[in-house]
């Protein structure tokens, strides 16, 4: 499962608990190990180790991790489908125009 549709399921069945009046602070300690299990192994072992002393592992905590993990991905996913010409790009154009030998340093 994709870790986006991860997260909306897991936004949208915490909304309909609250509107059922079952918080997640009430009840973090029974929904936190249903929602770990949910997740895969290497993104709970990332999010343990991002866990230090100011942040203790909580519901709060992970669904935050799980929201900001969606979001990174999805500012690679838009870079790397990106047509926009990347400074490797640029590079290969001009070398084809030019004949003469370009050396660039690009830092991104």
């Amino acid at each position: 499962m994709r870790l986006a549709h991860l997260y909306d399921k897991l936004s949208s069945y915490l909304h309909a608990l609250e509107s059922l009046g079952i918080t997640t602070d009430k009840n973090a300690t029974m929904l936190l190990p249903m929602v770990e299990s949910a997740i895969s192994i290497e993104l709970l072992k990332a999010w343990e180790r991002s866990c230090n002393k100011n942040k203790k592992p909580n519901l709060k905590n992970l669904i935050e991790y799980v929201k900001a993990e969606v979001e990174s991905e999805g500012r690679i996913k838009i870079t790397r489908d990106s047509k926009e010409p990347t400074a490797t790009c640029i590079l290969a154009n001009i070398k084809k125009k030019d004949e003469r030998n370009i050396t660039a340093l690009f830092v991104l």
